[in-house]
């Protein structure tokens, strides 16, 4: 593209080049398909069709999809936004190259409804008898742990009713993606009582704004997780659509779905961006991207009621229109959160073209006009002048300290900073000769050193259980059920360390446990799969003793755990029990926690431990 002539502000980077966030594992959010299975398996399947063919069943939809969800390509997306000033869209880079992600690509992508609301409508139903029924606060909407708690009393209700608790538990998880403790708005889920009105009503423009809202409020840096509302499933597949070259390699793309969200099975493949970035360059010199959804330049920008334009933004937007983007634009003048910057870049011939009576164009402050003026001009100035000098400056002659003798020694390249007055005149030379004594004093350091590993540690067993846990994620899974998880081998060792403190304090315990028991950590095995609910048997290898591996076997709704050891001698009975506390102790009060009560009953028993003895021994 051939950059326009003239100056012209672009929106600045909201993280320096080079010092975006990283992804820590630590994205939240409660859209979670597993908790749509539920609905199915406890509704009935009458109520699975009628949802299907709702306003929004494109989510069940994505439920009967073989979908994986990956936060590392959404979190990359996040951490390299443009610092947009309006709140109804999100503009990020990839490598140079901008794109956009709007309610015009969320209704593409998701083909919900995304009309303007209705402000002329005049609607309202009494909602206070299906709600004293449901149990649930007639001045709030209901919550998914409530609607959960209607699952094993209202498979007998009728049809139309058993209907509307399926459409309010796909607001909660679908549309909001809210905590399960969290309340629907009432005005939203009071619409599941009028069929004509839930239908007409723009869930897409709802769930956009759940989403861009939750987004705008962020950072993405100095925090341990960050929570997202809104189907953010929609934000993956926008990527997948959106950069060319990610969708080709890791979207997997499924023909002839009637939207882009059902036309991705999405992958666990790990993405390095820099090398995908290098590799698209090299082979078609640069990153292939659609920059945002196409439309006629007075339609270029949502309907909203606050429609403001923001100059930078419309000058990047007239510049991509017009095959003119200045894409080194972000290269030359990395802009930080804390401060935006004045850049210049050149001019569209974009005709200007006047927004709709109903937008109002953004003005700045004199003072800062002037000023912004005042800076692109000295710039140009400063140009000017660097072109006109025949050499470059040269470099001022280094200052020594009263201790440093000398920058270099020798011809050695390695400047030496001295400490002491009397120093070698010689240069150092690293192939002399060592005395035996410090000869000898480092080799037992470096022997005691990789002697000391850290307690189950080996990387055999971690690479099988990696193994297994991929095994079970393939489209046909080698195993007997689908209702089992495996455990990494990270996580079951750091639970055993966290069990020493929680026997002192009781009420401690990481939020992580709720993690993996929704099947979302380690971020290595995530399954979104949750225990008891979707997954029966818990699979893991344990280090016992210091110096002894065993494989354990939790059987959750059972609640034993089945230890096969290939020596039996190595630890009595009692040993290997109390080398197994962790997981029979910690589990009963993660489940006391994670499941309702009717599914449950709360219990501080301990799980079961069983040692099977029949099994082959390990050869000594």
């Amino acid at each position: 593209m051939a950059p326009s002539s003239g100056m012209r502000k672009y929106p600045p980077r909201l993280y320096e080049a080079g010092k975006t966030p990283i992804q820590n594992r630590s994205m939240n959010h409660s859209c979670f398909l597993s908790n749509i299975q539920m609905v199915k398996e406890n509704l009935r399947e009458d109520v699975w069709s009628a949802l299907r063919e709702s306003a929004i069943g494109v989510i069940v939809k994505l439920k009967e999809l073989d979908y994986i969800w990956s936060a590392k390509v959404v979190h990359y997306f996040l951490a390299n936004q443009l610092a947009i000033e309006s709140s109804h869209e999100i503009w990020s880079l990839i490598d140079c190259m901008p794109l956009r992600f709007s309610l015009y690509e969320f209704g593409e992508i998701t083909g919900l409804n995304c009309d303007p609301f209705d402000k002329s409508e005049v609607w309202d139903v009494d909602h206070q008898e299906f709600w004293l029924e449901m149990k649930v606060p007639t001045s709030d909407g209901p919550t998914l742990k409530e609607l959960q708690a209607l699952f094993s009393v209202c498979r007998n209700w009728p049809l139309e009713k058993r209907v509307m608790v399926g459409l309010l538990c796909l607001l909660s998880i679908g549309i909001f993606d809210i905590s399960s403790n969290s309340r629907i708005p009432l005005h939203c889920a009071k619409r599941v009582l009028d069929t004509a009105a839930f239908q007409r009503y723009p869930w897409g423009r709802v769930g956009f704004c759940s989403l861009v809202e939750s987004i705008k409020v962020l950072t993405y840096e100095g925090k341990k997780s960050y929570t997202l509302h809104g189907c953010v499933h929609v934000l993956l597949i926008c990527i997948y659509e959106s950069v060319i070259g990610v969708g080709e390699i890791y979207g997997n793309r499924i023909e002839g779905a009637d939207v882009p969200l059902l036309s991705w099975h999405g992958s666990r493949t790990r993405i390095n961006f820099s090398d995908f970035c290098a590799q698209e360059k090299r082979e078609h010199q640069k990153i292939r991207v659609r920059h945002l959804i196409m439309k006629p330049v007075e339609d270029i920008y949502p309907k909203w009621n606050n429609d403001t334009i923001y100059t930078d933004l419309d000058n990047m937007i007239k510049d991509i229109l017009n095959g003119q983007l200045n894409e080194k634009f972000w290269d030359a003048m990395p802009a930080t959160k804390f401060e935006k910057r004045k850049y210049g870049v050149a001019a569209s011939v974009v005709p200007n073209v006047s927004p709709s009576s109903k937008r109002r164009k953004d003005t700045e402050p004199a003072d800062v006009g002037e000023a912004s003026d005042m800076v692109a001009a000295h710039n140009v100035a400063i140009l000017g002048l660097a072109s006109t000098l025949e050499e470059p400056t040269r470099r001022r002659k280094p200052t020594l300290t009263k201790t440093q003798v000398w920058s270099y020694v020798g011809n050695s390249t390695v400047r030496r900073i001295i400490t002491a007055e009397k120093v070698s005149k010689q240069p150092y030379d690293p192939l002399a000769k060592v005395e035996a004594e410090k000869l000898h004093k480092v080799l037992d350091f470096i022997k005691s050193d990789m002697e000391a590993k850290e307690p189950g540690s080996g990387d055999e067993s971690a690479a099988a259980m990696l193994m297994f846990y991929r095994r079970s994620m393939q489209e046909q899974s080698p195993y007997s059920s689908s209702r089992i998880a495996f455990l990494s081998r990270w996580f079951v060792n750091s639970w055993v360390n966290d069990y020493k403190k929680w026997e002192k304090n009781t009420n401690e315990l990481s939020e992580l446990y709720n993690k993996a028991f929704d099947g979302e950590h380690p971020a290595d095995f995530v399954m979104g799969k949750k225990w008891v609910v979707d997954v029966d048997d818990l699979f893991l290898c344990h280090h016992v003793n210091g110096d002894h591996w065993v494989a354990l076997h939790i059987d959750l709704p059972k609640e034993v755990i089945h230890v096969y050891d290939s020596i039996h001698t190595h630890l009595s009975d009692k040993q290997m029990i109390d080398e197994c506390r962790p997981f029979m102790r910690i589990i009963p009060t993660v489940l006391n926690k994670m499941l309702p009560a009717k599914m449950r009953k709360k219990s501080d028993k301990q799980f079961t431990c069983r040692r099977h003895k029949k099994i082959p021994k390990m050869r000594t």
